[in-house]
């Protein structure tokens, strides 16, 4: 207690350089109540006059619930809903479904010292939000939808929403630099669509990590762990460093900012997940975890270093493995789990020393039940939209790596090659010889939309077309003309997809989904001088995407041209050249 000569008492005085000193009248007093009262509440960019005496009463009550609940998150989300009013749309108006975003730990400020995203944009009118079947996002205007299509701001589906709309609803609530404004909105308008070949409405980059990220990036948990929100937090910073590298290479005129911010939330990201992953408590947040390892591949992949990928990878596959049993199930955590397996096998595919693996008696010899040691399901739809692939075919590289390894540790201890080993390898030949696009339904893009159809066709056919020549390269050699055809059908598939997105009668954004470059690696690594002017234009054309790994395959695959032009004739030709480099190199993701 401080009081002066005269014995006033002095309310408020400075000391300890600068400290703030507060005088408590009442035991039973708030602090948070006298600090405000110390304070002139006046921001002429708040919405609303803001009355001290209202909201201690507001923070008294969300205080007496945490008491009840004896768990709960505090921040800037945790009193307020999306949207004003969300009980009337079905499903929305429980509390599991609202979309709770404490950010508290990004208000500090040596982390972001300059607020944005405080504007509320006056042209975007308030009220209720609609999204059209193609994405458009229309406001306030009835006539425009059928009375059963109206549709509130759904948390689960936040990530369909323009960024303009993300701005001004979020607007009120958040107070994040002028970086990570820019940063997460070039992420949700740019970086989501580029990372993946066709459209969709199941974007895992927009329905899986974006509401993950945001739910709870670094908050106050009171009355639990805060494993989750660690998981969180570096799943948020690796979202934000791939869309920096992005736009690193995207504004060269301001690349070294740009690279100092994706290195800055990488080293954030990385911390996090340390956090999370020695917690203890990792397992209650398992596919938020998945979400941020994959992201962190992403980030090398888009920085274009390539150094790293494979560590993030193989923690996710012992990850999953640890998910298999959980009983937890949902299309969200089938989703991840087919990601990160087919993550790992493209990582597995361009590793340029095989793992020699023994084989093992199996009466398992016909393809239908080779498949099904398959990390890939039948109903694994979302392969289509999220790799430009499907079940069947992703099955089939998966069993080409795999025989591959039987092979090399035959070769490795020069052991005779089993005849059951020699049959798989028969029955996974014939079935690559006799797939065909009419085999696959397609399920994930509707019948009736003709373009999206023509595009994902076009994906799948020129993947089907590389795995073969994986395998011939791999496995088992083939003619020369057989490749060729492959080859020829791999290409001419490549630059219809990018044709069609350039087309007149493209929607709106498709030139910015960028291909999975995996099958022009692999065909375009064994291509004939004469087939490879189309591969030139093919690979100067996906560089516009800027995307590093891109760039650093295109580098990979001259340099294979120039080691055949030289008389080498190694296969497959990038394993040589990486062999030399000491490196290793992936696409997707």
């Amino acid at each position: 207690m401080s009081t002066s000569r005269k014995g006033t008492k002095v309310t408020k005085t400075k000391t300890f350089a600068g400290v703030d000193l507060y005088w408590m009248a009442h035991s039973e007093e708030r602090p948070c109540a006298v600090k405000r009262r110390a304070m002139l509440i006046y921001d002429p960019r708040l919405p609303v006059i803001c009355v001290p005496t209202e909201i201690d009463q507001l923070l008294t009550e969300l205080d007496g619930k945490i008491e009840e609940t004896g768990d709960g998150e505090v921040g800037p989300f945790s009193a307020f809903w999306i949207n004003c009013d969300m009980t009337t749309t079905t499903g929305y108006n429980s509390p599991s479904s609202v979309l709770w975003a404490d950010v508290a730990g990004l208000l500090t400020p040596h982390c972001i010292p300059d607020p944005a995203w405080c504007y509320v944009d006056a042209s975007l009118p308030d009220g209720r939000i609609y999204e059209l079947d193609d994405g458009t996002i229309v406001a306030n205007d009835d006539s425009l939808l059928p009375a059963d299509k109206e549709e509130r701001i759904n948390p689960r589906k936040i990530c369909h929403l323009s960024s303009e709309v993300l701005r001004s609803r979020f607007s009120i609530f958040f107070n994040v630099d002028n970086d990570i404004a820019e940063l997460m909105d070039n992420y949700i308008s740019v970086v989501a669509d580029l990372l993946q070949p066709t459209r969709h409405s199941q974007n895992p980059y927009k329905s899986i990590y974006f509401p993950q990220a945001i739910a709870s990036p670094s908050g106050i948990t009171v009355g639990v762990s805060d494993s989750m929100s660690s998981s969180r937090t570096a799943l948020f910073h690796a979202l934000l460093s791939v869309s920096a590298f992005h736009l690193c290479r995207q504004k060269t005129d301001n690349k070294e900012k740009y690279e100092k911010l994706g290195r800055l939330h990488r080293a954030k990201a990385i911390k996090s997940l340390q956090k999370a992953l020695t917690s203890g408590y990792i397992a209650k947040d398992k596919c938020t975890t998945m979400s941020a390892m994959l992201s962190m591949a992403s980030i090398d992949l888009m920085e274009g270093g390539m150094t790293e990928f494979w560590i993030h990878i193989e923690g996710c596959q012992k990850l999953r493995s640890s998910m298999m049993t959980s009983n937890t199930w949902s299309p969200e955590h089938e989703q991840l789990m087919v990601n990160c397996s087919f993550m790992g096998i493209l990582a597995q595919s361009t590793d340029p020393y095989i793992t020699p693996k023994p084989w093992t008696k199996s009466d398992a010899t016909t393809i239908d039940t080779l498949l099904k040691s398959s990390p890939f399901p039948p109903g694994a739809n979302s392969l289509e939209f999220t790799y430009g692939t499907t079940s069947k075919v992703a099955g089939y590289l998966y069993l080409t790596i795999l025989l591959s390894q039987h092979l090399a540790f035959c070769h490795l201890h020069r052991l005779p090659v089993p005849l059951p080993l020699q049959e798989v390898c028969s029955s996974l030949e014939e079935a690559i010889t006799a797939w065909s696009i009419a085999q696959e339904p397609l399920m994930s893009v509707s019948k009736s939309d003709y373009e999206t159809l023509s595009l994902v066709t076009c994906h799948v056919l020129a993947f089907h077309a590389s795995v073969a020549v994986y395998f011939h390269t791999l496995i088992r050699p083939c003619s020369l003309s057989l490749l060729q055809s492959y080859n020829k059908t791999c290409i001419s598939n490549l630059l219809a997809a990018e044709a069609l997105k350039c087309s007149h009668s493209a929607r709106k954004g498709w030139n910015s989904m960028a291909p999975i470059v995996w099958p022009g690696f692999i065909a375009a690594c064994e291509a004939k001088p004469e087939q490879r002017p189309l591969w030139r234009v093919w690979w100067i054309g996906v560089q516009r995407y800027n995307i590093g790994s891109i760039g650093v395959l295109w580098g990979v695959v001259q340099e294979v041209w120039d080691m055949r032009d030289g008389g080498e004739r190694e296969v497959p030709g990038w394993r040589a050249v990486l062999k030399r480099n000491g490196r290793r190199v992936m696409s997707g993701g």
